[in-house]
């Protein structure tokens, strides 16, 4: 039968390094990296953005550039998380042969309108494979672990929770999804998730 199966972009799909991404934006920006945790990051700027506040990527850009006092441009700012992302090759192997085998797979990564616009350039690796269900939760109006997000992907889809399957690093967003009864795997370094999924492959 088929499934749905949705991966976690961060630390799932890719090794994530947050502290390269922020060395990355002062870099380019030649701000602070205090300066732009504490007026961006850490003041809930990016919580919003993974709500839904901005109405697209260019807003989100502009509210970035405003509230930091840079004048980044899309590319660069793209350019900037990209270099603190790595493919993880097992995750992206095992997407494909669900792909192969006729289930549904999409992302699904707490992030905003910016990213979901261009994660062609930002994840080339993960979009040749999931192509346009590369989904952030910006497009669902509220971020994970909060129910309505994983309500409007299963709705999205047609899927019912128990034919969906959730992967995520984080433990609360697995238990989010598990809340509205869809197959949730905590991913970590130490399993196999080969041997969890098994019966799809």
């Amino acid at each position: 039968m088929r499934k749905l199966i949705i991966f976690d972009m961060d630390d799932v799909l890719y090794h994530y390094d947050f502290m390269a991404r922020r060395e990355n934006l002062a870099k380019a920006s030649g701000a602070s990296i205090a300066h732009i945790s504490q007026n961006w990051f850490d003041a809930g700027c990016e919580n919003l953005a993974e709500s839904g506040f901005h109405k697209d990527g260019n807003h989100y850009l502009e509210d970035f550039n405003q509230k930091l006092g840079t004048d980044l441009d899309r590319k660069t700012w793209i350019d900037c998380r990209k270099r603190a992302m790595k493919p993880i090759y097992t995750s992206l192997e095992i997407a494909s042969r669900l792909k192969a085998n006729g289930h549904e797979i999409a992302i699904l990564t707490n992030n905003g309108a910016l990213v979901y616009e261009e994660m062609p350039n930002l994840s080339p690796d993960a979009y040749d494979i999931f192509g346009k269900n590369s989904y952030c939760s910006w497009y669902f109006g509220a971020r994970k672990p909060n129910a309505k997000v994983f309500e409007g992907a299963i709705r999205h889809f047609g899927f019912e929770p128990s034919d969906t399957y959730f992967i995520d690093d984080m433990l609360e967003n697995a238990k989010g999804a598990q809340s509205i009864g869809i197959n949730s795997i905590h991913f970590t370094p130490q399993i196999n998730l080969k041997d969890r999924l098994w019966k799809l492959l």
